[in-house]
C-alpha cells in the first residue's frame, strides 16, 4: 500500500509567529514532507564552522540514529523535504547556498550504506530551490520547488523528475504574475499520469495538475475572503484528493483550509474544530480514502500560545484529536506520514526561551495510545525538524536543519537525518 503525506511550517521571528510559505508532500510505500521558505534579497554568507558530511551514528543504546547527510556548500545546506522508498532508498530535497547568497538545487540519497550527492539540474544561475518530493516508485519521483529569473526577481515553478538514472527539469506553467512570483508547496501523485502540485502563494486559485505528458492549470475554490494559503495535497486515486492549508477572514482568525477532488472538479470542506481557533494546516497524509490525517496548529480555548493541532477523517466526517502539549511556549507541526492505518508520525519545532531557542518535536500516533511525545536526540541548541518518511516495518525517517549563530543576520544551516528504529535499541541490548 502507498501512502502519502504533505507539510508546511511557521516561522517564528522576534516572538512573533508568521505563516511561511511552505508545505510538501511525498509519498511511497509511505509517505513524506517537505517545507518550503520564504526569499529575501541576496545577501553575503559567511562560511559554517567546520561541519561536514558523516556516517549515522547511533545515541547510546536507543532506537535513534543521527546523520549530517552531505554538506556540499560552504556555506548555507537546507533540507527541506525526505521521501523514503525503503531503508536502502531513501531521498532528501532542498538547496544549498552560494557565497552570493543565491542557490543551487540539493538532492542526496541514502543506498543502505551511505548519504551521496545526486546531479540535479537548476532552472537559473540565480535563485533555486527544491522544497518537497514524492515518489511513486524507484523509476518515478517528482521534486519540486522554485526558481528565479534574476537576482531579487520574480520567482517561477520548478519540476523535476527522476527516471531511475537522472534528474531533468520538466516544463510548468504559471499563472499571471504577481509582484512575488509562484512557488510550488507540495506535490503528491497517485499514478504516473496523475500528479498534483499546489503553490504556497497567498489567495492563489490555481493548483496544477500532470496527465502523463504535461502539467496543466486548474481552478479551486476560495472559502475566505483574505489570505487563502494552500500547504499540503495528497493523491489518492483520480477521483479522491484534498488539499490543505488555512484561510482568514476579513471578521479576524484563521480557519483551517481543506477541499477534496472528486474527479472533475475540488471543493471545500469546512471541518468543525470546536474549542480551537486560528487553526492552521501544515501536512497531510493518508492511508486510505476513509483514513486521512492533517496536522497543524492552533490555540486550545483561550491559550494564546500555539499547540500541535492534528484531526482525522474517517470517510465521511473530521473529528480533532486531543494532541500534546509542547514543552516550549508555542509549538507546531511541519509534517506528518503514515505507515498504515495504526502508525502515524508528525514532526515539527518548539521555541523556547534562550539559550535553547528552537528545539525537535515529534509525536507518534497509534489507536491504543492516541498521539503520544517521542523523545530524539538533542545535539544543538536550535534545531528545526521540517519532513518526515515511515517505511514498514517500522523505521521513520526525519530530516532537519541543525541552525548555528541563529540569532545573527546570517545564521548557518546545517543538514540533519535522523532514523528510528526499534531493532537498533534492540541491537545494543543484546
Amino acid at each position: 500500500m502507498r501512502v502519502r503525506r504533505a507539510s508546511l511550517a511557521l516561522a517564528l521571528l522576534s516572538g512573533v509567529i508568521l505563516l511561511t510559505v511552505a508545505a510538501v508532500s511525498l509519498v511511497v510505500v509511505v509517505p513524506t514532507l517537505a517545507h518550503a521558505q520564504t526569499h529575501g534579497p541576496a545577501t553575503l554568507r559567511v562560511p559554517k564552522p567546520g561541519v561536514g558530511p558523516h556516517q549515522a551514528t547511533s545515541i547510546a543504546c536507543t532506537p535513534w540514529s543521527v546523520s549530517a547527510g552531505q554538506n556540499p556548500s560552504a556555506y548555507n545546506d537546507s533540507p527541506q523535504a525526505v521521501a523514503a522508498l525503503s531503508s536502502r532508498n531513501v531521498w532528501v530535497v532542498g538547496w544549498d547556498a552560494l557565497s552570493n547568497g543565491d542557490a543551487n538545487t540539493l538532492i542526496e540519497h541514502f543506498d543502505g550504506s551511505a548519504w551521496s550527492v545526486v546531479p540535479s539540474p537548476n532552472a537559473t544561475t540565480f535563485f533555486n530551490e527544491l522544497t518537497t518530493i514524492d515518489a511513486l516508485g524507484p523509476n518515478d519521483i517528482w521534486a519540486v520547488g522554485t526558481w528565479e529569473q534574476a537576482s531579487a526577481s520574480t520567482y517561477m515553478t520548478l519540476a523535476e523528475h527522476w527516471n531511475g538514472t537522472a534528474w531533468s527539469v520538466v516544463s510548468t506553467p504559471n499563472p499571471s504574475t504577481t509582484a512575488y512570483g509562484y512557488e510550488f508547496a507540495s506535490v503528491s501523485g497517485d499514478a504516473s499520469n496523475d500528479v498534483w502540485a499546489v503553490f504556497n502563494n497567498e489567495s492563489s486559485s490555481i493548483v496544477e495538475h500532470w496527465n502523463g505528458s504535461q502539467w496543466s492549470l486548474v481552478t479551486i475554490p476560495l472559502p475566505g475572503d483574505i489570505g487563502n494559503i494552500t500547504t499540503a495535497v495528497v493523491a489518492l486515486s483520480t477521483t479522491d484528493a484534498w488539499i490543505a492549508g488555512n484561510y482568514d477572514t476579513s471578521s479576524g482568525g484563521t480557519l483551517p483550509l481543506l477541499e477534496q477532488w472528486n474527479g472533475a472538479a475540488w471543493s471545500v470542506v469546512s471541518p468543525a474544530t470546536p474549542n480551537w481557533s486560528n487553526v492552521a494546516l501544515t501536512g497531510i497524509t493518508a492511508t486510505s480514502s476513509a483514513d486521512i490525517w492533517a496536522v497543524g496548529s492552533g490555540l486550545p480555548g483561550t491559550s494564546q500560545n500555539l499547540k500541535p493541532f492534528a484531526m482525522q477523517w474517517n470517510g465521511a466526517t473530521w473529528s480533532v484529536a486531543s494532541t500534546p502539549t509542547g514543552p516550549g511556549i508555542n509549538t507546531w507541526l511541519n509534517g506528518v506520514a503514515a505507515a498504515n492505518a495504526n502508525e502515524v508520525w508528525a514532526v515539527g519545532e518548539t521555541f523556547l526561551p534562550a539559550p535553547l531557542y528552537r528545539q525537535p518535536f515529534v509525536m507518534r500516533w497509534t489507536p491504543s495510545s492516541g498521539w503520544q511525545v517521542m523523545t530524539t536526540p538533542t545535539i544543538n541548541q536550535y534545531i528545526q525538524l521540517l519532513g518526515v518518511s515511515v517505511v514498514e516495518p517500522l523505521n521513520v525517517w526525519i530530516i532537519g536543519q541543525l541552525v548555528y549563530n541563529p540569532t545573527s543576520q546570517n545564521p548557518l544551516e546545517n543538514v540533519l537525518i535522523e532514523q528510528y528504529n526499534p531493532l537498533l535499541s534492540i541491537a545494543c541490548q543484546a
